[in-house]
């Protein structure tokens, strides 16, 4: 186990978790799409997958300016995050309750992501190009309008009565 000798270390560890964790969720947020019955809920989720895209063209752009390879971190939570949240969703059940564990997954993926966009954020502003600090702002202010809208019952239109109880 190599240790965090700095910020610096830190940030670099960092940055290339959360780009790992980006590409994982490209590759199952499409799953989790096929999966929802609600069609505003799908095209929440379609936006979402969209600025993810966007997202992961921001981190390598943050790690060409920085010279970091991605390739050498992987990340355990974000798979741990989508192997639960798609054994849940390849459950039986009501359409409605379907959508409503998407959203639950959705919210846990978005919690992970707002977590290190925001550490991330910080630590940019230690001793990084200004362009570096921008590119990270800007996911993380994406990461929690998502979060925000899963949650909304007008965007989702997800509310008791939906859900039958």
């Amino acid at each position: 186990m190599r240790k965090l000798n700095s910020l610096q270390h830190l940030f670099e560890v960092e940055i290339i978790d959360i780009y790992d964790a980006e590409r994982q969720i490209l590759t199952a947020m499409p799953k989790m799409i096929e999966r929802v019955d609600h069609k505003a809920l799908r095209t929440v989720l379609e936006s979402h997958l969209k600025e993810t895209g966007e997202q992961v063209q921001r981190l390598e752009r943050v790690l060409e300016i920085l010279d970091l390879r991605p390739e050498t971190r992987f990340c355990a939570t974000m798979q741990a995050i989508l192997r639960e949240g798609m054994d849940l969703l390849d459950e039986s059940g009501s359409p409605a309750v379907l959508d409503a564990a998407c959203i639950a997954v959705a919210h846990m993926i978005e919690n992970y992501e707002i977590g290190a966009y925001s550490m991330l954020t910080a630590l940019s502003r230690l001793d990084y190009p200004p362009g570096v600090f921008s590119l990270l702002c800007a996911s993380e202010q994406e990461e929690r309008d998502a979060d925000e809208e899963l949650l909304d019952r007008k965007s989702t239109r997800l509310n008791s009565s939906h859900l039958g109880i």
